[in-house]
């Protein structure tokens, strides 16, 4: 990421499910993990709460949308270590940033 201060967030909840909130690049964000899925869900509009927008949303412009399988069982998700989990949230960031560059 070319500028670390455009990532910044919290854990809410460490464990079934994980769960962490924050902002990119100004836009705020939600990430989630639970039984084998996670996704990271960030508002295009910093004024929209991420939690109440989802994949639906990302043809009107109004979010921006990825998730993954975490492989290990049916709640690998739900416990997934907050390393790995930063590690997501850290790559998802990357990809929005550079998606703003021209």
């Amino acid at each position: 990421m070319s500028d670390a201060r455009s990532l910044e967030f919290e854990f809410i909840s460490s464990m079934a499910p994980v769960q962490a909130e924050g902002r990119v690049a100004g836009r705020p964000f939600y990430f989630r993990a639970r039984t084998q899925r996670w996704e990271f869900t960030l508002a295009q509009n910093p004024s929209d709460d991420p939690v109440e927008l989802g994949p639906e949303d990302v043809p009107r412009g109004a979010a921006w949308y990825r998730t993954g399988e975490v492989l290990g069982g049916p709640f690998a998700a739900s416990y997934l270590p907050l390393d790995e989990a930063t590690s997501i949230i850290r790559d998802c960031a990357r990809e929005y940033i550079s998606g703003l560059q021209p």
